[in-house]
C-alpha cells in the first residue's frame, strides 16, 4: 500500500469525538504551530444547510475565469479525498497530501477527520499563495474547524433542519450556529431561507453590512461577486455545476440531496420536468442524517425505492430504513429501465460512485 493510501485510510479511521468540542482552542493551537496559515490568504467563508457547495464552486469558477488564482476547500468528496483541495480546478497531489498529513497529525492529542483536513487545506492554500480562497464549512459554523479564518466575505446560503441533535431543534437555533461565521469587517450575504431575524441581528451586532437574496444559488453568487474587491467581467462560470448536482445521464439523475428540504426541492424539480415519468429512487444515506424525515418526503414521490449497498463506512445499513428494497445499483437501474422509469441516485456523496463503480469497497476511500 502506498504512503498516500495508508495515511488517508488512517485519517478516515480516526474515531469520532465522544462529544462536540466546546471551542476552537485545539484548532487555533495546531494552526499556530504551523505558522497560522489561515491568515496568509483572503477568504470567503460559506455556511448553510443546503447549497453551500454549489455556491462555492460557482463562485470559484467565476473568479478563476476572470484571471484569479482561486483556492477551493469543499466537502465531502465523491471519488477521491484530493477533490476537497483544489486550485483553479486542479486537485492537490498525493505527494502534497502526504507531506501535510505527516506535519498535522502529531499536533493533536485526539485529532478529528475534519480538523486535520481543514488544516491541510489552509497549509496548501497558503503555500500556493492563492488570490482568494473559497472555504466551505463542514458542520454548522460557530464551532466548525474552518471558523478560525478571518474572511473578507461571509455567506449563509440557507437554513433548514439538519444535524438537529448538534445544531439545535429550531430553525433559529440552527441559524445562530451557522451565524457564528459572521465576523467584524466582513459583509454577509444571506440566502432567501437564511433571511432570519436572528442572523440579521448578529450581523448588526458585528456592525457589518448584509445583503439578502431571492431564492436560488445564482442570486447568492451574483450578490457575493458585487461585494468582493475583484474585477469581474465574465460570469460564464455561473453556468458551471459540480458533479452530481442534478446531473443527468440518460434516464439516470445523480443528486447529492441528503435532508428533507433538499429532497423536497429535488423531487419538485423532477416532477416539473418529467410530470408523467415513473420515479425509481436509488437511495443511500449517511449514518448522521434524518433518514425517517427524508423517507417521508421521498415516499410522496417515489414509485419504487431501492436501498443501495452501504459500501462506505459512513453509509447507513439497510436495517436503519423503514422502507425500501435492498438492491445493487445494476439491479435497481435494470428494474427502472424495465418499468420505463426515471432512476434517481441520491442521498449521499458517498453513494455516487456506485453509478460508475458498482463493486466499490471501503478500500477505495482515498
Amino acid at each position: 500500500m502506498s504512503l498516500y493510501k495508508d495515511l488517508v485510510i488512517r485519517l478516515f479511521s480516526l474515531p469520532a469525538p465522544k462529544k462536540r468540542r466546546s471551542d476552537l482552542a485545539s484548532m487555533l493551537k495546531a494552526a499556530k504551530a504551523l505558522g497560522s496559515p489561515e491568515r496568509e490568504f483572503p477568504s470567503v467563508h460559506i455556511a448553510g444547510t443546503n447549497g453551500k457547495g454549489s455556491v462555492a464552486v460557482k463562485l470559484a469558477k467565476v473568479l478563476e475565469e476572470n484571471g484569479y488564482r482561486v483556492g477551493l476547500f469543499t466537502s465531502p468528496h465523491l471519488f477521491t479525498y484530493r477533490e476537497r483541495f483544489q486550485i483553479n480546478g486542479k486537485m492537490i497531489s498525493e505527494k502534497k497530501v502526504c507531506q501535510y498529513l505527516e506535519r498535522i497529525l502529531p499536533l493533536f492529542e485526539h485529532p478529528t477527520f475534519f480538523e486535520v483536513s481543514t488544516l491541510l487545506a489552509f497549509l496548501y492554500l497558503a503555500e500556493k499563495q492563492v488570490d482568494i480562497a473559497i472555504i466551505e464549512t463542514g458542520l454548522g459554523g460557530r464551532l466548525d474547524p474552518t471558523n478560525i479564518v478571518d474572511p473578507i466575505l461571509s455567506i449563509i446560503t440557507s437554513i433548514g433542519y439538519d444535524h438537529t441533535e448538534i445544531l439545535g431543534k429550531t430553525l433559529d437555533e440552527i441559524a445562530k450556529e451557522k451565524g457564528g461565521i459572521i465576523k467584524e469587517r466582513a459583509p454577509v450575504v444571506l440566502g432567501s431561507t437564511a433571511n432570519r431575524k436572528v442572523l440579521i441581528e448578529m450581523a448588526k451586532a458585528k456592525n457589518v453590512s448584509f445583503v439578502t437574496c431571492k431564492e436560488g444559488n445564482l442570486n447568492i453568487v451574483r450578490a457575493a461577486l458585487k461585494l468582493l474587491p475583484f474585477n469581474v467581467e465574465s460570469t460564464n462560470g455561473l453556468k458551471f455545476s459540480a458533479p452530481c448536482r442534478f446531473e443527468m445521464r440518460g434516464d439516470l439523475i445523480l443528486d447529492v440531496a441528503h435532508n428533507p428540504a433538499a429532497f423536497e426541492r429535488l423531487f419538485e424539480k423532477i416532477k416539473r420536468m418529467f410530470p408523467k415519468k415513473k420515479l425509481h429512487v436509488l437511495l443511500g444515506m449517511g449514518k448522521d442524517k434524518d433518514i425517517e424525515g427524508s423517507l417521508k418526503v421521498i415516499l410522496k414521490y417515489a414509485d419504487h425505492l431501492a436501498l443501495m449497498p452501504p459500501n462506505h463506512p459512513r453509509l447507513s445499513p439497510k436495517e436503519l430504513f423503514s422502507h425500501g428494497t435492498p438492491m445493487t445499483f445494476d439491479e435497481a437501474k435494470a428494474y427502472a429501465k424495465k418499468n420505463k422509469a426515471l432512476a434517481i441516485l441520491t442521498g449521499s456523496f458517498y453513494v455516487m460512485n456506485q453509478a460508475e463503480l458498482p463493486q466499490t469497497s471501503p478500500q477505495s476511500l482515498p
